[in-house]
C-alpha cells in the first residue's frame, strides 16, 4: 500500500513537472510577445509625439514669420496710402522722398534696426528712402520687385526671391501697386531673419530639422548653421571661337576626408550615410554630374578639408555666341495652360516622406490632390484596391524598400482591369542616365524625371498625359 502511494506521487509529481515546463515556456513566450508589444507602442507613441512637436514646431515658425511680415505688409499699407494721396494732391517727388526717408528711419529706429527702408518708383522717378543711389545700369522697371507688382491685381505682393542690386544677396519683397497704376513702393524682407528663426524653432526638439519652402518647392531657410558658398567664373583662354571657362564653386559645409575624395565620383558613394536619412540623396550627383562634365570634354576636380569646406574646380571649352543668335528682348514666352490640371488625383510612390510631403504640397498649388504609398507594393495595392478611374495618374519613386518602382509598374500594368494599360506612370529618379531611362519606359511608364523635381517640367508633362 505504501508502494503504491509513492508511485503515485512520483506519477503527480512528473505530471505537474511536466505541465509547469509548458506553462514556463507559454509564461515566456507571452512575456516576449507583450515586450514586443510594448516596444512597438512606445515606437509607435514615440513616432506620433515626434510628428506632433513637428507640428507644434511649424505652427510656432508659421506665427513667428506671420508677425516678422505683419509689420512690413502693414508698413507698405499705410506708406502707400500716404504717398497715393501724395501723388493726387501733385505734391513734387522731392516730398515724397521726404516723406519716405523719415519714414524709414523712424521704424528702423523704433521697431527693428534690420528694417531697410522704403522705395519705389514714383511718378517715372526711382525714390529710395534708405538713400541708396543705383548704378547707371540699374532699371528699376526691368527688376522682380517692380514687374511682378505691376502684373499682379492683389493688394499687396509678396515677390519671389530674387538677387538684390544693391547688397548682391537673395531677399524677397513686400511691394504695392499704386492707384496711377504705374507707381509702385516697396520694402525688402531679408531671408537672415527667415534663416534665424528656422534655427530657433528647431532648437526647441533636440535633432528635429526645419526646412522653409516657397510655392515652387525652392529651400528659402533651413535649421543648418548658415554658410558660404562662393562661386566664380573666370575666362582662362579663348581662341578659334571658342572660349575656356572655369568654374570654382567654394563652401564653408562639413567637407570631407582626404581619404573619401577619390571615392567621390563612385555611384552611390556617400561618406557619412547618417547624412543620408538627414539631408535624403542616393550618392548619385557627382557621378553624374562627372560623366556630364566629360561628355561636354571638360574635367572636374575637388580639395576639401572636414569640417572646413570643399572648392570643386569644373573646367570646360564652349563656342562663343554671337549678339544675332540670342533671341530679341522684348520676345515673350508663352506659358501653357495648365488650367486643366485642377482636379486630378494622383498617387505618390515615394519612400521618403518628407520627399512625398513636399510632392503633394506642389501638387495641390496647383489645384490637384493626392494619396501616398511608402513603396511600390503599396502603390500597387492602393491601385488595385480603387475603383478604375479613382486615380488619374502615378507619380513612381524608382528606388523604394519592399517592391522597387520598376516591378510596381509591370505589376500595375499586368492587372486584369480597364485603366491599368491606359494610367500614366511618371517615374522619378535621381538615376538620369540613358539606359535608366529606357528601363522605366521598357517597364511600362510613360515618362522619367530626374530628382529634384522640375514643378514647370512635371506640369507640362501632366497636360500632355492628362486625357490618356
Amino acid at each position: 500500500m505504501k508502494e503504491g502511494k509513492e508511485s503515485r506521487l512520483r506519477s503527480v509529481i512528473k505530471f505537474i513537472g511536466a505541465k509547469s515546463a509548458d506553462a514556463a515556456l507559454l509564461v515566456f513566450l507571452l512575456t516576449i510577445a507583450a515586450t514586443c508589444a510594448g516596444g512597438y507602442r512606445l515606437y509607435d507613441a514615440t513616432k506620433q509625439n515626434i510628428r506632433l512637436q513637428g507640428k507644434v514646431n511649424a505652427v510656432k515658425a508659421a506665427k513667428e514669420f506671420d508677425g516678422y511680415l505683419l509689420v512690413r505688409k502693414s508698413t507698405v499699407i499705410l506708406s502707400g496710402n500716404v504717398v497715393d494721396e501724395m501723388i493726387r494732391q501733385g505734391r513734387p517727388n522731392s516730398e515724397i522722398l521726404e516723406y519716405m526717408s523719415s519714414e524709414s528711419l523712424s521704424i528702423k529706429k523704433s521697431i527693428d534696426k534690420d528694417y531697410t527702408g522704403l522705395y519705389g518708383w514714383i511718378n517715372g522717378e526711382y525714390l529710395d528712402g534708405d538713400g541708396w543711389v543705383p548704378d547707371e545700369d540699374y532699371v528699376p522697371t526691368e527688376r522682380p520687385w517692380y514687374l511682378e507688382t505691376i502684373g499682379d491685381d492683389s493688394a499687396i505682393t509678396f515677390v519671389k526671391p530674387y538677387l538684390d542690386a544693391q547688397t548682391n544677396t537673395i531677399l524677397t519683397t513686400v511691394a504695392r501697386k499704386l492707384s496711377d497704376g504705374k507707381s509702385v513702393i516697396a520694402l525688402d524682407i531679408t531671408l537672415a531673419r527667415i534663416q534665424e528663426i528656422t534655427e530657433e524653432i528647431a532648437e526647441h526638439t533636440a535633432g528635429s530639422y526645419g526646412l522653409v519652402l516657397d510655392d515652387k518647392g525652392q529651400v528659402i531657410a533651413h535649421s543648418d548653421p548658415p554658410g558660404v558658398i562662393t562661386f566664380t567664373i573666370e575666362e582662362t583662354k579663348q581662341n578659334e571661337g571658342k572660349a575656356t571657362l572655369r568654374f570654382s564653386m567654394k563652401d564653408t559645409g562639413i567637407g570631407m576626408d582626404r581619404e573619401f575624395i577619390p571615392k567621390l565620383f563612385e555611384a552611390f558613394s556617400q561618406e557619412d550615410t547618417d547624412n543620408t536619412s538627414r539631408y535624403g540623396g542616393s550618392g548619385l550627383g557627382m557621378a553624374i554630374s562627372k560623366r556630364f562634365i566629360e561628355m561636354m570634354g571638360g574635367d572636374i576636380k575637388v580639395e576639401s578639408e572636414k569640417g572646413v569646406g570643399s572648392t570643386f574646380l569644373v573646367t570646360v571649352t564652349l563656342g562663343l555666341v554671337s549678339a544675332s543668335d540670342l533671341p530679341a528682348k522684348d520676345a515673350e514666352v508663352q506659358e501653357e495652360d495648365v488650367s486643366d490640371l485642377v482636379g486630378l488625383h494622383l498617387l505618390i510612390a515615394e519612400d521618403q516622406e518628407l520627399n512625398a510631403e513636399i510632392l503633394a504640397d506642389l501638387v495641390e498649388m496647383e489645384g490637384m490632390s493626392s494619396e501616398w504609398a511608402g513603396n511600390g507594393q503599396q502603390a500597387v495595392e492602393m491601385f488595385r484596391q480603387n475603383e478604375p478611374g479613382h486615380f488619374d495618374m502615378i507619380l513612381m519613386d524608382m528606388r523604394m524598400p519592399v517592391m522597387d518602382g520598376l516591378t510596381a509598374t509591370r505589376q500595375i500594368r499586368s492587372l486584369r482591369r480597364p485603366d491599368a494599360a491606359s494610367i500614366p506612370i511618371i517615374a522619378f529618379s535621381a538615376n538620369a542616365f540613358e539606359e535608366d531611362v529606357n528601363q522605366c519606359l521598357r517597364a511600362g511608364m510613360n515618362a522619367h524625371f530626374s530628382k529634384p523635381v522640375d514643378i514647370g517640367l512635371l506640369k507640362k508633362c501632366l497636360m500632355k498625359y492628362r486625357e490618356i
